[in-house]
């Protein structure tokens, strides 16, 4: 029944191009979408990534190599409460997300970047894996482009994300107090026995 829904929107939206008539711009996009298989895109700090729910990840474009891009299984962590945003450590070098440390910090090549969830930027490539194509496109409409936002340190949010991520991965993030006796305590040389 999915795949019937799909066979006529594409009809729909072939007939509206067929007749001369001017798309929106979301049906514009959902017509590439659909007819033309074109992929959703991403730009995070002047590089562009294909959304790929085939590949399950925002592959770079024109970059092949193995471990370039980020596996949407990797943003589970960094999704916001709502499941709607994603807000990453990125590593624009390697074009992967960037290592978090203990303490929550970024290298210093690395920026934090917010942008859509997958679902969110590319409904017509998840109603395809979730095989719920209307009830999505009702309430998320198909884009073909979007753009993350760079994000200061000093943003709540991302104390919020960033905290959490250090959680999920089992690392204990230290209070100011404990942070300035682990500094003192390595400080110390090591005492040697008279």
């Amino acid at each position: 029944m999915e795949k019937d829904f799909e066979t006529v929107l594409e009809a729909e939206l072939k007939g509206k191009v067929e007749k001369g008539q001017v798309l929106t711009e979301n049906e514009q996009a959902l017509y590439e979408r659909i007819n033309k298989g074109r992929l959703t895109t991403l730009e995070i700090m002047g590089r562009i990534f294909y959304v790929d729910f085939r590949m399950f990840m925002l592959r770079p474009h024109n970059d092949f190599k193995k471990n370039a891009g980020i596996q949407f299984a990797d943003l589970g962590e960094y999704l916001s409460e709502d499941k709607t945003q994603c807000l990453i450590p990125y590593d624009p070098q390697k074009r992967t997300l960037a290592d978090v440390n203990d303490l929550g910090q970024i290298p210093e090549n690395c920026a934090w970047v917010s942008f859509p969830a997958p679902h969110i930027m590319d409904p017509v490539g998840y109603a395809r894996i979730s095989g719920n194509l209307k009830d999505i496109l009702t309430t998320v409409p198909q884009k073909s482009c979007f753009d993350a936002k760079l994000v200061s340190e000093a943003d709540e949010n991302l104390n919020e994300i960033n905290f959490n991520a250090v959680l999920t991965k089992g690392l204990k993030r230290l209070s100011s107090a404990e942070n300035n006796t682990q500094e003192r305590s390595r400080k110390k040389g090591k005492k040697m026995g008279r």
